[in-house]
């Protein structure tokens, strides 16, 4: 009970219900069974908790308890599982002047990290979540649709979008998928996306496999530097960088990943095991659906960008699910559900990005693509815009 002790701590009334679920959310709202706040904070990635907060005397610390009837949601529960942190939130009106929580993150991304979206925060009674959609205002940064079709697609097939990668590297995509009667896997992949899996092996000379490092040490050959990772169990991959291009000692670095190797004539790779890496110069960011279970109150999904994975929550009554994806050169942001699941992830695209729908089932879908300008404005531009906010 009460709060635990993080950066960047926030504690905020119950945002407002997510549209199109306003009902499940007045029904508690009216019998004061509802929570009353959020609890946020940053402990090895970013939390949220909801409870009952009493406030206490003046100058005195309230307390903050389980609601009744609501304990899941008491639990610690990660706003993303992406390259996301020390998210700060505050109450901004609305062009219409609605209250609305607004968060946004730091996206730890190349080359020098940079804000998230922002996220308005909304709080889905029947789903029992918080969900975390891009704010309306960000519409007005798309430019006419280059992409629009709806489609059916046959199993294990690609549906190539047509996108240039001088327009996809900075855009958004909106996927609507129709949900089948038996389990199914589909998604939207992006990036380059007819670049082969590349294969890495336990032994490559002349290649780095850049990220994933959690450790590094000193040793005097490759070979040890591999058999270190063999008796680590969290270790899947390493890098031994010659110091002074010499193999009689160099650095060692342990990855927790096997990420895509890249020729670098000062290192020495390997993985573990032999593995194939999917994701090189592509990603896909897939729902793997179980099927409906019409007796059960949701269905758990499990969603993937890359190497990122999380659970989408879908109830007994949706029968479809959106997949929007923005684009930004260096970065990806992923909303499942209108933003019930959110990913940030590190993903280059200088090189450009297309874009493409796949399923290994029969699943109809539409997708539309819109290239979006650029949000860099001058200060004189920002002085002399018009107030619209009431």
């Amino acid at each position: 009970e009460d709060f635990r002790t993080c950066e960047c701590p926030s504690l905020y009334p119950l945002p407002s219900p997510t549209p199109g679920f306003e009902d499940a959310y007045k029904f508690y709202e009216s019998n004061g069974a509802l929570p009353t706040h959020v609890h946020k904070t940053s402990c090895g990635g970013d939390w949220w908790q909801l409870g009952t907060y009493t406030p206490s005397g003046k100058g005195q610390l309230g307390s903050f308890k389980v609601t009744p009837g609501w304990e899941d949601l008491f639990e610690q529960k990660k706003i993303e599982n992406g390259a996301f942190y020390a998210s700060k939130d505050n109450e901004y009106p609305t062009l219409d002047g609605r209250k609305r929580r607004i968060n946004w993150g730091w996206a730890m991304v190349h080359p020098d990290s940079t804000q998230t979206l922002p996220r308005e925060i909304t709080f889905n009674a029947e789903a029992r979540t918080l969900e975390q959609a891009p704010i309306e205002e960000l519409k007005a940064l798309r430019e006419d649709s280059v992409a629009q079709k709806s489609v059916i697609i046959n199993p294990k097939s690609i549906i190539d979008l047509g996108v240039e990668p001088s327009v996809g590297r900075q855009s958004e995509i909106v996927a609507t998928f129709q949900l089948p009667s038996h389990p199914a896997t589909f998604g939207v992949k992006l990036g380059n996306i007819s670049f082969p899996d590349q294969t890495v092996s336990t032994m490559m000379k002349g290649f780095d496999l850049p990220g994933g490092d959690y450790n590094n040490t000193k040793t005097v050959t490759a070979k040890a530097c591999q058999k270190l990772c063999a008796k680590d169990e969290v270790c899947q991959s390493w890098t031994w960088l010659a110091n002074d291009n010499t193999e009689t000692s160099g650095d060692c670095y342990m990855k927790n990943s096997v990420p895509c190797p890249s020729e670098d004539g000062a290192c020495i790779s390997g993985a573990k095991v032999n593995t194939t890496v999917t994701t090189c110069k592509k990603i896909e960011c897939t729902v793997e659906y179980p099927g409906p279970n019409l007796h059960a109150k949701f269905v758990n999904a499990t969603v993937t960008c890359g190497t990122v994975q999380d659970v989408l929550r879908l109830l007994p009554g949706e029968n479809k699910v959106e997949i929007r994806i923005f684009a930004d050169w260096t970065m990806v942001e992923a909303y499942f559900q209108k933003g019930r699941v959110a990913m940030t992830l590190d993903f280059d695209l200088t090189k450009g990005s297309e874009y493409a729908l796949v399923a290994n089932e029969s699943i109809p879908a539409n997708a539309t693509v819109y290239p979006l300008k650029n949000i860099w404005v001058s200060a004189e531009e920002v002085r002399n815009a018009p107030r619209v906010y009431k």
